[in-house]
């Protein structure tokens, strides 16, 4: 059995594009979600009041979903860089002050260390503010793996950066098994989440397990 842990952690930067920008206009956002990569990353932006065209006119790379939420795509800040680099799971991501942001991530503890380490010695500041353990999620070292490069390799992006049979090709093994070990990840991880946002009890968790 593996544990894991769960934490928040902030990092320093100031050359982030988008959010730059966005907060040169004096527009509030609540919610971020970020895919980060070396040379470009994803950004979706959730806004605290609707927005319209003029208010957002000239931000580059952009594309507005719904009336409170643009897709971004920008190249990577430093804080991106890193986490792109880093072997952590990104579970959201919120803006702080001071030119921050807030990471929530899954990880082994010694992963959550090296990742620190990895962020100081790229020249960022970095807090935990945050860290809990998982206790009910389980996930074997090969679910740990196959999740994390998943997500890295972008397969589960909205256009899918990355097919089931290229990142089986990354960790040499089959599509088939790949698939399986995936499944099996991504069910302990949602029954926790679902368990501790009281969407779902003990009962109905051990009903539906696969």
């Amino acid at each position: 059995m593996v544990k894991l842990v769960k934490a928040q952690i902030k990092i320093y930067r100031d050359d982030c594009e988008v959010t730059n920008e966005i907060y040169e206009r004096g527009i509030k956002f609540k919610h971020l979600k970020v895919r980060p990569g070396y040379e470009e990353s994803i950004h979706i932006i959730k806004f605290e009041n609707p927005i319209d065209r003029n208010s957002i006119r000239g931000l580059r790379n952009i594309s507005q979903i719904d009336s409170n939420t643009i897709l971004a795509i920008t190249k990577s800040c430093s804080a991106c860089k890193v986490m792109s680099l880093v072997n952590l799971l990104i579970l959201s991501a919120e803006p702080g002050n001071n030119n921050s942001i807030v990471y929530t991530v899954l990880a082994k503890n010694d992963q959550l260390n090296d990742a620190i380490k990895e962020i100081k010695d790229n020249g960022l500041k970095v807090e935990i503010l945050s860290k809990e353990r998982y206790e009910n999620i389980d996930l074997s070292e090969k679910q740990i793996k196959a999740i994390i490069t998943a997500y890295k390799m972008g397969y589960f992006c909205k256009d899918r950066k990355a097919t089931l049979t290229q990142v089986a090709q990354k960790l040499n093994v089959k599509p088939s098994s790949l698939e399986d070990v995936l499944r099996r990840g991504l069910e302990k991880i949602l029954s926790n989440y679902f368990l501790e946002q009281g969407l779902m009890d003990e009962d109905d968790i051990e009903s539906n397990r696969c």
